[in-house]
C-alpha cells in the first residue's frame, strides 16, 4: 500500500508523474551510454591485446617478438578504461526520483524514494555534515539536483558551511525547491560577496519559476506565493537594480523579480529604472510596468 501524495500548493492529489533512476552520489539521471561505451572500449582493448601478443605466442622469424608491444600497450590502455566505466557503472548506487506535477493547478514537486529503512535523502543530509569537503560538495551537489522540500532545513544549514562550493550548491538547491520560507536566508546571502549572482538566481526561481521546455510543449510553473517574505525581498532587490556598478544581468534579474512583487515601492523602482543609461534595463522596466497595469486592469 503506498502512501497518498498531496500537492504542497492546492493539497489536491490529482496528479501526473514521472520516474527515473539517478546517481546517489551526483544526483543526475543514471544512463546506459557509459556503460555500453566501456562495454566497446574492452572489446577494442582486447583486439588490440591479441593483436600485441600474438608475435609472441605465435613467433615469426621474419617479425621479432616485442613488434607487437604498441599493439599491447593501446590495448591494455582501452580494456582498462573500459573496465573502469563499466565497473563504476554496476556499482554506482541508483535509485529512483519520481517527479510530480499536479494537474490541478499545475505545481511541481519531487521525491527521492527509500533504500532499505533508511531514505536515499537520509544519506545525503548526513554527508553533509561530513569532515570530508569533497563528500559535502557531491552531496550538496546532488541535493541541487534531486530538489527534494524534504531536504530544505538541512539545506539551510548549509548555507554556513566554510567551503564555498558547498554554500552554493546550497543556495541554488533551495532555488530549485522553490518554497518561499527560505527567502529571508537567501536574502542573508545576497548581502555576501561572492555569492550574490547565485542568490539572486535562487531567489528568482522561487518567485519567477523558469519554464519547463518540453519538445511538444512549454509548461509554465506557478509559484507558491508568501506576499509577506516577499516584501523581505523589495529593499535588498532594489539596491541591485540602482546599482550601476552591477552587472546588466544582476540588474535585469532583480527587475524581474520586483516586476512579480505586490509592492509600491518595486513600482516606484523600476519605473525610475525607464529612464535608466543602460537600454537593456529601460526596456525590461518598461515590459514589467506594462505587465503590471494589464493585470492590474483585469483584476
Amino acid at each position: 500500500m503506498t502512501n497518498q501524495v498531496y500537492c504542497p500548493k492546492c493539497n489536491e492529489s490529482n496528479y501526473s508523474t514521472d520516474t527515473s533512476k539517478i546517481d546517489l552520489n551526483t544526483g543526475k539521471k543514471v544512463g546506459i551510454g557509459s556503460f555500453i561505451g566501456g562495454l566497446v572500449l574492452v572489446i577494442i582493448g582486447l583486439f588490440f591485446v591479441i593483436m600485441g601478443l600474438s608475435p609472441i605466442i605465435y613467433p615469426d622469424p621474419r617479425n621479432p617478438k616485442w613488434s607487437g608491444i604498441g599493439y599491447l600497450v593501446f590495448g591494455f590502455f582501452l580494456f582498462s578504461s573500459g573496465l573502469s566505466l563499466v565497473i563504476r557503472f554496476l556499482v554506482r548506487k541508483r535509485v529512483k526520483l519520481s517527479k510530480f506535477r499536479c494537474n490541478n493547478c499545475g505545481y511541481q514537486w519531487n521525491i527521492l524514494e527509500k533504500i532499505g529503512d533508511e531514505t536515499a535523502l537520509g544519506l545525503l543530509i548526513n554527508r553533509l555534515k561530513d569532515k570530508n569537503k569533497d563528500i559535502r560538495q557531491n552531496a550538496a551537489e546532488a541535493l541541487r539536483y534531486i530538489a527534494d522540500a524534504r531536504s530544505k532545513e538541512a539545506l539551510i544549514q548549509a548555507l554556513k558551511d566554510e567551503d564555498a562550493t558547498v554554500k552554493a550548491h546550497a543556495v541554488y538547491a533551495l532555488g530549485q525547491i522553490g518554497s518561499p520560507d527560505v527567502l529571508e536566508f537567501l536574502v542573508e546571502v545576497l548581502q555576501e560577496e561572492g555569492f550574490r549572482k547565485v542568490a539572486l538566481e535562487a531567489i528568482a526561481s522561487i518567485v519567477t519559476p523558469p519554464p519547463k521546455v518540453g519538445f511538444i510543449k512549454t509548461i509554465y510553473i506557478p509559484a507558491i506565493r508568501d506576499t509577506e517574505r516577499e516584501k523581505l525581498l523589495v529593499e535588498p532587490l532594489i539596491k541591485v537594480l540602482n546599482n550601476e556598478d552591477e552587472s546588466t544581468e544582476m540588474r535585469a534579474i532583480a527587475a524581474e523579480v520586483l516586476g512579480k512583487l505586490d509592492d509600491k515601492r518595486a513600482i516606484e523602482a523600476l519605473t525610475q529604472a525607464k529612464n535608466d543609461e543602460k537600454r537593456h534595463i529601460r526596456l525590461v522596466s518598461k515590459r514589467l510596468l506594462k505587465e503590471i497595469h494589464e493585470d492590474t486592469k483585469e483584476k
